[in-house]
């Protein structure tokens, strides 16, 4: 079943696919002429830039299926004669119209030299006014999309009223104000619709646009044609420029274009979100010489499955038996909302544990052997020792250490893989000791207080303080310690607004901030002008003690994100600036409204400004961009296990002839045996503190009506010494 994520609009007219194309019936390795469009349905003109030369159909990637299409941008060229491509899409003229397609950075996408950004296709109408000419009604419009530094999308608009000579941006924005920012490698929905104005001196037309479905932009009260044009194309226009070399892409890169449609209503194009198939770990055939492929998340009244392998059909189902090696892809299909996952068969054991990991966002992590298959075992040991009892292809864990799991299976030799795992949680041990006996748990570190929980997700902590009392139940469990002051986010001016931006190379301007506790600055954004080597140092107040400096090389042009790891033990006013970088930096000059100074985090630092008070008073906002800050121990909660074994508290009462029960109401528990008064503490299963009180021969019982169902224990005390502990059950 699929589910439209989008407040789909109301219209008049009736539902129609103008034109759409998956690219999936195309031959992997051909251009995308405009034979080729008219053959997928769409009506072209009698000319195109560069489809010939930078387009192609390939299975190197896709949003459905396993073709889209892949446009070209080569290395240090620019303007849609030299990169991208350019042909008209054209359909009957309406009033209003929408259009979407999927779109994929390759990963090394380059987004500019020094000037940042490019065409992306959108919807037009007339003579498509581009190019810097004057719309004056009778020549067209365009509403294309751009890309910006860093992979900022914007609509780029020519209407009658453009009070830019080559278009104006529009920033798409999501409902919390952040801007659209498309990261390279990753596919995106970009939808767009178009009303024309009623006549020339209406201002009635619009413009509206959704990313993934969320609705990222609405403008209103525009005018874009006098003579009666209306909407009756998408421009494919994708190229880098700008008409210099500034916009040049540094390397060769690609974009991938999949399920472009064009329609009537918001329904006809709209992002569908459904569930993506589940295909597995990867398998063996190891062991027995076959391998049931199954998708594991979805049934088969879910969707339609499709199986594929070297680009042939091999099942229409859930699932398949296969005997042959090779890469098999799942596609799933509900309702036209495809999704897809892709699992390897190998005839030999590959475990692939993956990169060393750290495990901080978590209290566990799970160790995945990345490998299943009929009749394979699985051993796993820790820094060189077996861990017994865990024999399937996953291991979770909470501790550091190197883990090596070893894999067997008939016919194939052992193979091992192992993976080292670091631990930024608290640095606390485990406790095993008898049942019922007190225990004090403590932490290493500096903090004077912790907050301790009795499960991982609990909304408020069990207790506050340095340490943590409890009595040992039978068996094992966990209890969870953070550092309450502990702190990891962002600080500062998020990105660069390229539309006001300056470059300079004078780095005795620097940025001043406050720290009010011990903190770490792990890392920041900055925007180099072109390929070089960027210093970033921290000094004192003084401004001339180095306390950190790191050099990062070969940095390209546009958004880099920098490690700093800069640990500051004392509060006090520091200063960060660039000296040692071989060429310009950007920063957002004062035609930026969206600067302001302090950018703060309250108890843990300030950024002020710069150390010039005249950049602070225009305000400029200089080169360092979304800082990291980490304070205190900022990991996931730490979890503590807890062991109880050997005898019982039962078995000591017997020795001692005392011994509790409840009332036949379950309103008191009764004690007998005392011969003197005694201190009675009783606690919950967990450990927690409930009521004490003193109890003696003649009045031996403790008060319970108001507990919930469930165990617990009590301990006894006399003279400072502590006599037996008892369990009860609280029905």
């Amino acid at each position: 079943m699929a589910f439209l994520l989008l407040s789909l609009l109301a219209t008049g007219s009736q539902a129609e696919i103008i034109n759409s194309t998956t690219f999936d019936d195309l031959e992997a390795g051909t251009v995308c002429s405009r034979t080729i469009w008219a053959n997928e349905g769409f009506s072209t003109t009698d000319w195109d830039d560069g489809l010939d030369k930078r387009s192609l159909i390939t299975n190197e990637a896709s949003i459905s299926g396993e073709k889209s299409l892949r446009i070209m941008y080569p290395a240090h060229q620019f303007g849609p004669d030299n990169t991208g491509v350019q042909v008209p899409l054209l359909f009957t003229p309406r009033n209003e119209a929408y259009m979407s397609y999927w779109i994929r950075f390759s990963d090394n996408f380059s987004f500019g030299t020094t000037s940042y950004g490019g065409k992306l296709p959108g919807l037009c109408g007339g003579n498509r006014c581009s190019g810097g000419a004057t719309c004056d009604g009778t020549n067209g419009f365009s509403a294309r999309f751009m890309w910006r530094v860093g992979g900022k999308i914007k609509l780029y608009l020519y209407d009658m009223d453009k009070t830019q000579s080559y278009g104006v941006d529009y920033p798409l924005k999501y409902s919390d104000s952040t801007e659209v920012t498309f990261e390279r490698g990753k596919w995106y929905h970009l939808m767009e619709r178009v009303k024309i104005n009623t006549d020339g001196n209406t201002h009635d037309g619009e413009v509206e646009a959704w990313v993934n479905g969320q609705h990222v932009l609405l403008v209103t009260g525009l005018r874009f044609t006098s003579n009666g044009d209306k909407v009756d194309d998408v421009d494919f226009s994708t190229f880098h420029g700008g008409d210099d070399d500034t916009w040049c892409p540094t390397d060769t890169c690609y974009t991938y274009f999949d399920n472009l449609r064009i329609g009537t209503t918001a329904e006809d194009v709209a992002y569908l979100h459904c569930t993506k198939p589940d295909a597995g770990p990867d398998l063996s055939l190891c062991g027995t010489g076959e391998a049931d492929l199954e998708v594991q998340n979805m049934t088969d009244g879910e969707a339609k499955f499709v199986w594929t392998s070297n680009h042939q059909t091999l099942a229409n189902s859930k699932t398949m038996k296969v005997t042959s090696a090779g890469q098999y892809i799942v596609t799933s299909d509900s309702d036209g909302c495809y999704q897809k996952d892709t699992i390897a068969i190998k005839d030999d054991l590959r475990p692939e544990l993956g990169p060393d990991q750290n495990i901080c966002s978590s209290s566990f992590i799970t160790l995945n052997a990345g490998l299943t298959g009929k009749g394979l075992t699985f051993l796993w040991s820790k820094d060189g020792v077996k861990l017994n009892g865990i024999t399937s292809s996953t291991l979770t864990t909470k501790d550091g250490g190197s883990y090596t799991v070893t894999v067997s299976g008939s016919g194939c030799p052992d193979v091992s893989d192992t993976i080292n795992i670091s631990s930024g949680l608290l640095k606390a041990n485990d406790v095993t000791g008898q049942y019922g006996k007190e225990v004090t748990i403590s932490v290493q570190g500096d903090a004077n207080s912790y907050n301790w929980y009795l499960h991982e997700d609990d909304a408020t902590a069990a207790y506050s303080g340095a340490t943590y009392t409890t009595t040992l139940s039978n068996g094992s469990q966990y209890i969870y310690v953070s550092d309450p002051n502990g702190y990891d986010g962002l600080v500062g001016k998020k990105s660069l607004n390229s539309e006001a931006s300056y470059t300079n190379t004078d780095f005795t301007r620097r940025m001043e901030f406050e720290t009010f506790r011990p903190l770490n600055i792990d890392s920041i954004t900055v925007y180099p002008t072109a390929t070089q080597d960027v210093t970033i140092r921290i000094l004192k107040s003084d401004q001339s003690t180095v306390v950190s400096s790191i050099t990062h090389k070969g940095l390209t042009a546009g958004e880099n994100r920098l490690f700093v790891g800069a640990s500051l033990s004392q509060p006090g006013t520091y200063y960060m600036d660039a000296v040692g970088t071989t060429a310009a930096l950007r920063h957002s000059n004062a035609d930026d409204k969206d600067i302001h100074f302090p950018y703060a985090i309250n108890g843990l630092i300030s950024i002020k400004g710069s150390n010039v008070e005249w950049i602070n008073n225009m305000p400029y906002y200089l080169y360092f961009f979304n800082w990291r800050v980490t304070a205190g121990n900022h990991c996931a909660r730490t979890p503590i296990r807890l062991t109880g074994t050997g005898g019982t508290g039962l078995t000591e009462t017997a020795s001692k002839k005392i011994s509790c029960y409840p009332s036949a109401a379950d309103r008191i528990v009764n004690i007998s045996g005392l011969t003197q008064p005694t201190e009675a503490v009783l606690y919950d299963i967990n450990g927690i503190l409930i009521k004490q009180q003193t109890v003696s021969p003649d009045r031996s019982w403790l008060q319970v009506d108001k507990l919930q169902t469930g165990n617990y224990i009590i301990t006894l005390t006399q003279n400072g010494k502590k006599l037996t502990t008892l369990r009860f059950v609280k029905k």
